[in-house]
């Protein structure tokens, strides 16, 4: 079986698999996760975070989506 390698800016959700562009990445323990999972996991995570780190993660996520 071939072995998959990834690149650093390739980062997938520990759950879903979705690719999450963020960086830094949403971190649960040692489990990466996207905002979609995260909000289920962690459904207070806005509290532990800094505004300046969600406006961050906001700016990234639609850089991505414009491309």
């Amino acid at each position: 079986m071939p072995r998959i390698v990834l690149t650093a800016d390739e980062v997938y959700c520990d759950l879903c698999n979705k690719h999450v562009p963020l960086n830094p990445a949403p971190m649960v323990g040692s489990y990466v996760l996207c905002l979609d999972c995260l909000e289920k996991v962690e459904p207070g995570w806005r509290k532990q975070i800094t505004p300046l780190l969600e406006t961050i993660w906001r700016d990234q996520m639609a850089s991505m989506a414009s491309e």
